[in-house]
């Protein structure tokens, strides 16, 4: 604009050619400045609708990934199930074959008894005390021989059960894998989605992720990493505003709805004033668990500062909170560690996973997939959850909306 009121300014003081001249300079300018304006715009309504796409697929994340994280309970606990029943097989089996050999023995005294008939009492005293003595062994061989088929009868029926239900149990459990495998790749295509347009959105990302990493190389501990995430993103990036979302809760296929009516996925809690201070009790779990060790517990000097749990294998991780990934790679002795910028000087630290989905600088919704554990069953997969404010750790717990279980 200062260039093209200087070109008119020009032409008061020019002669009729250099007048000429300048208004076709003008010209030119007022026509790039109008082909810069239309650019502009259509970046702008380029990037809101890559906005718009993006918050749509978070949406789509968040209930996608609610759904495969209780049908990976489903299939935990009908893993654990089946265990159960396969050992109260083989119990029982065990213990039929010990009865065996002593059903045996009962079985082989009655078919000797019948075929060696007591005497007849008229012969002599010592055939009159034999007949008695087989009369009475007998007697009481039979209601024996009757009490231990009738376990045996019960054992059977039993152990008959209990392959029906082994078998129950497979085919359920196959079907739950299928479901899992299917909404997991879901899962993946929906993300791949999402990063293509971070990408579109951000072309920086790889840059900011190379600086973040050299940071990681720099810094002593967790609390000098934040620091230097803080001062880098004060410098290139807008503080961090709470978005929303609104997630209706969706039924994995081939599930009736009245078996998913207690565990659908829910909308993740949001703060009415938009600040996480005033969050307190009122956070999901990044991800289910049995608490391990509480803040301060852990022997390990690098997790005393928040609290580990064991988690299922594959178990999906969410963010508890709106926020901003403030780091996400290797760090130290904490393994796969992301930061979450939460606003107000806080952060939230996860560690322990095995994949994450996302990468610095980009923005999640509370309830949205940030990872996955191991794919592994022994030894469990171990979580770590870390809360700090201003750089000092505390303890995450009476963050937290739902107890947690002890191990």
């Amino acid at each position: 604009m200062i260039r093209f009121g200087l070109a008119i300014l020009l032409l008061a003081f020019a002669g009729p050619g250099q007048a000429q001249q300048g208004r076709d300079e003008a010209k030119k300018l007022e026509q790039l400045r109008d082909a810069a304006t239309a650019k502009q715009q259509s970046l702008e309504q380029q990037a809101n609708q890559t906005r718009s796409r993006i918050t749509s697929l978070q949406n789509q994340l968040i209930e996608l990934g609610g759904r495969i994280a209780q049908q990976n309970l489903r299939s935990v606990a009908t893993e654990e199930n089946l265990l159960i029943l396969q050992m109260d097989a083989a119990g029982q089996m065990k213990q039929l074959l010990a009865d065996k050999k002593a059903l045996g023995e009962v079985l082989a005294a009655l078919q000797r008894s019948q075929m060696s008939p007591p005497p007849p009492l008229a012969v002599n005293p010592d055939d009159t005390l034999a007949a008695a003595r087989a009369t009475l062994l007998l007697g009481e061989t039979v209601p024996a021989l009757r009490e231990r088929a009738q376990s045996l009868r019960v054992s059977l029926e039993k152990l008959t059960q209990l392959r029906q239900q082994i078998e129950s149990s497979k085919l359920q459990l196959q079907t739950q894998m299928r479901i899992f495998t299917e909404e997991q790749e879901s899962l993946e295509g929906l993300l791949g989605q999402r990063q293509q347009l971070e990408s579109q959105l951000r072309g920086s990302a790889q840059i900011a992720s190379n600086e973040a990493q050299s940071l990681a190389t720099r810094a002593a501990n967790v609390r000098e990493l934040i620091r230097q995430l803080e001062a880098e993103a004060a410098k290139t990036m807008p503080s961090l505003k709470p978005t929303g979302s609104t997630v209706k809760p969706v039924l994995s296929p081939g599930l009736k709805p009245d078996a998913q009516q207690t565990d659908t996925p829910q909308p993740a809690w949001r703060s009415p004033t938009g600040r996480f201070s005033d969050s307190r009790g009122q956070l999901d779990m990044p991800v289910a668990g049995v608490l391990l060790a509480g803040y301060g517990q852990d022997e390990h000097p690098d997790r005393q500062s928040g609290m580990v749990m064991a988690t299922s294998r594959r178990a999906q991780i969410i963010s508890p909170y709106d926020a901003r990934i403030a780091y996400s790679g290797k760090f130290r002795n904490y393994g796969q560690l992301l930061i979450l910028d939460v606003g107000g000087g806080y952060h939230i630290i996860l560690s322990g996973l095995a994949v994450s989905y996302v990468v610095k600088g980009q923005e999640v919704l509370a309830g949205e997939p940030i990872g996955k554990m191991a794919d592994r069953r022994k030894p469990a997969p171990e979580f770590y959850l870390e809360f700090r404010k201003q750089g000092k750790p505390f303890d995450p717990e009476p963050w937290l909306k739902k107890a947690i279980k002890a191990g």
